[in-house]
């Protein structure tokens, strides 16, 4: 807890009637479930202070009562000692009659009202929770959910606002008289701790963490209660159990995250630098994606093909304790099947469990659905590619307020739901892929989440373009007004929301693909935004994507599609070429392409599937941008000069010649240059076309900022290139996502804030 270094005043009996004053005081933001009220507690009695303070639907209220100069001395403490994980948003005081009162307390409110976004979202278990769980002596020695006003589960517990023990999941365990004690003095760590509990109070393990370890030990399968969802464990060293895992997950080749007890276990597995180390130890606890150190002892079925693996802390009480007896780094990856959302009830975790070894479950029940976050460092600073866990219910400040509520439902993939209202954005955890099986509930109780955690109801609900989508059908069905929105342009106005910049600005969208204003497939797009207008200034040359969505599954397909582009479908009988083991397959292809079953794309994705194809030699892949994936870890291991990826002007659009590049990697592999060198020569010359075309946007219509959006941009070595280009080359401000994913878990925050703006626009 942060010190108050403050003197208390000697009591020398109430103060005399004359020099009291009593104020309301109201403070908003991010105080509930933060050790606040303890705070406000200790600070009125070091100032001798009466009165008292209470959780409300803003955040707290607080009513003080004492002489003046210790009343200003009281407010500014509020300011500048606050508990570290409070944000406090405003702060508003209101003159009241003084009553002569004695003491200080805290009030309950048992009624439910409020916004759920008050309450915090779930914090990693802190070292003072850890050591006492280590201690002998201590009576949570050992206990798996050990948690104070520091760490532990808030918004996965929250039934309802304000954050009170009876609209927790906790409010079934009634205290011992010791967590009693605990929780009533101000002075202690766990005082108003909601989730407070001990061996003897608390919950219940149904099965031993030493049945688990055992189970872990011989190459079994756990599956694992967490805070927000159930996950699937095994040895992380072991080869074959990895393998079993991947065949009961139905999950080929897809990176598995790792879990390891300590940061000390993190630096065995992982070369870290110190913003790495930060992110991994700090209170939100994501995975974080980092370069894997040689001989590391890692079974190579982790991340097969990947310089990096995706690595966190335990996360709670009972990770770590699991993670103390097994005494060896632990996949710790979500429970489900293949693409399904995660499971976090307990009826579905049952069907996972069969096949799993021991299920380690409890009887404290999850409130909301909450998956690990996942993280990179990029550009020097923390990038979040999935917003779950340690940052939900958290709402992200706008810099100017939104006249109607507007909900916006996301894209297909990576699907989150957010909610606008007035000068905040509340953005839902990760919901997933909406063509799962189970995903319209999931993506129901999602819009149900961000309602709450706002407090209000929308009054119109934004969606994407393609009517196909799920979201867009769900939309349909809600009667609100419905407004639909450009995928790239969603994508855009998710990092200008982020940062609070409305423009003019030119806009770098890139990924997969989205369904244009045109009808065709986009995902290479050079926009001009400011205010709510956006126009298509330039994008990257279209060409053929033989078979539609089927190209995403064979990249190969891509590559002959280039190829053909370029005229140069002999090249693939070429050395090295020829020794694709897919080569043979372009007659089906070239088939495709004559017979019209081929739509045209401007998608920086598809390029990174046809590079991807002939350089790392991914002709098939078995998850999302897998070919793309691997060839980044190709490019990490060599430099290389650029390779040419020249733009041209087009009719007054800017069209970035992709086919040129492409057929500068041709010509690199059939000089016999090592595919690590070809690929960074790629990641080089794509960033600096990309880079200059924007350039030239920015110079026509005289405008001095880009923003970049787009799941392209998770790719570390592009998005730090092309900055770089940007600033140094062009003399550039960039904007890049951070808070927001830059893929389409981003999408929803975009179109609720694009949704709102024409809403707006309409009513003047």
């Amino acid at each position: 807890m942060r010190p108050l270094h403050l003197a208390a005043a000697p009591s020398t009996g109430p103060p005399a009637a004359a020099r009291l004053e009593r104020r309301e005081i109201v403070v908003s933001g991010l105080v509930q479930g933060v050790g606040f009220r303890p705070f406000v507690c200790r600070l009125a009695a070091s100032l001798d202070l009466a009165g008292f303070v209470g959780n409300c639907a803003s955040g707290a209220r607080i009513e003080i009562e004492g002489p003046p100069e210790r009343l200003s001395a009281f407010s500014q403490c509020l300011h500048d000692a606050a508990p570290p994980r409070a944000k406090i948003a405003a702060i508003a005081e209101h003159a009241l009659h003084a009553t002569g009162a004695r003491g200080f307390a805290v009030q309950t409110h048992p009624e439910i009202g409020g916004a759920l976004a008050a309450v915090a979202p779930d914090v990693r278990m802190c070292g003072a929770c850890q050591a006492e769980i280590d201690d002998p002596a201590n009576r949570r020695y050992r206990h798996a959910f050990a948690s104070c006003t520091d760490c532990g589960p808030r918004y996965t517990v929250a039934l309802a606002a304000p954050y009170e023990r009876v609209h927790t999941t906790m409010a079934g365990f009634v205290l011992c008289p010791q967590c009693a004690c605990e929780y009533q003095d101000a002075s202690s760590r766990r005082a108003r701790a909601e989730t407070i509990a001990c061996p003897f109070c608390g919950p219940r393990l149904e099965v031993s963490i030493e049945a688990a370890v055992a189970a872990l030990d011989r190459g079994a399968l756990v599956v694992i209660k967490g805070l927000g969802g159930f996950h699937l464990a095994c040895d992380a060293t072991d080869e074959a159990a990895v393998a079993r895992l991947r065949t009961f997950k139905q999950r080929r080749d897809k990176p598995l995250a790792v879990m390891v007890r300590d940061l000390a276990g993190a630096r065995e597995l992982c070369e870290l630098d110190a913003a790495e180390q930060d992110l991994l130890t700090s209170p939100e606890g994501p995975i974080v994606l980092a370069r894997r150190r040689p001989g590391a002892g890692l079974a190579e079925g982790v991340a097969p093909g990947l310089g990096r693996v995706g690595i966190l802390l335990a996360t709670s009480p009972l990770h770590y304790l699991l993670l103390t007896g097994a005494q060896r780094p632990l996949v710790m990856t979500s429970a489900n099947l293949s693409e399904e959302p995660t499971a976090w009830r307990e009826a579905t975790a049952a069907r996972l469990a069969r096949g799993a070894a021991v299920f380690v479950t409890h009887d404290r029940p999850i409130a909301a659905r909450a998956d690990d976050s996942v993280a990179m460092v990029a550009l020097g600073r923390p990038l979040v590619l999935r917003r779950s866990r340690g940052y939900v219910p958290s709402p992200l400040g706008l810099a100017r307020p939104v006249a109607r509520p507007v909900l916006g439902l996301g894209g297909h993939q990576k699907n989150t739901v957010c909610l606008v209202a007035g000068d905040q954005a509340y953005l839902s955890a990760h919901v997933g892929d909406l063509g799962a099986p189970g995903a319209e509930r999931e993506l129901a109780h999602a819009i149900a989440q961000v309602i709450k955690m706002a407090g209000v109801e929308p009054e119109a609900v934004a969606h994407d373009l393609h009517p196909g989508y799920l979201s867009s059908e769900v939309a349909s069905g809600l009667g609100l007004t419905t407004i639909a929105i450009q995928h790239h342009q969603a994508h855009l106005y998710s990092c200008l929301a982020e940062h609070g910049f409305s423009g003019p600005v030119v806009g770098i969208v890139a990924d997969g693909n989205g369904l244009g204003e045109d009808g065709g497939l986009w995902g290479g797009e050079v926009l001009v935004a400011d205010g709510e207008r956006v126009h298509r200034a330039g994008h990257l040359v279209p060409v053929a994507q033989p078979g539609g969505e089927a190209a995403v599954r064979f990249p190969r397909r891509m590559a002959v599609s280039y190829l053909s582009s370029l005229g140069a479908l002999a090249a693939l009988e070429c050395s090295p070429l020829a020794e694709l083991e897919w080569a043979g397959e372009i007659a089906g292809v070239v088939s495709l392409l004559h017979a019209g079953l081929a739509p045209t794309t401007t998608s920086l994705g598809r390029l990174f599937d046809a590079v991807g194809a002939l350089v790392a030699g991914r002709g098939a892949t078995s998850y999302e941008a897998q070919a793309a994936i691997e060839l980044e870890a190709l490019a990490e291991a060599a430099n290389a000069p650029a390779l040419a990826c020249p733009w041209r002007d087009q009719s007054g659009a800017i069209i970035v010649d992709t086919v040129a590049l492409f057929g500068a990697v041709v010509e690199a592999l059939i000089d016999g240059r090592p595919g690590p060198e070809v690929a960074a020569g790629f990641h080089a010359g794509l960033a600096a076309g990309l880079g200059d075309a924007a350039a030239e946007v920015a110079r026509r219509f005289a405008i001095g900022t880009v923003a970049l959006s787009g799941g392209c941009f998770q790719n570390r070595l592009l998005l730090e290139a092309l900055s770089r280009r940007l600033v140094e080359h062009h003399g550039l401000v960039v904007l890049a996502p951070r808070r927001v994913p830059p893929n389409d878990g981003g999408l929803s925050l975009g179109q609720a804030i694009l949704g709102a703006a024409r809403i707006e626009r309409e009513e003047r």
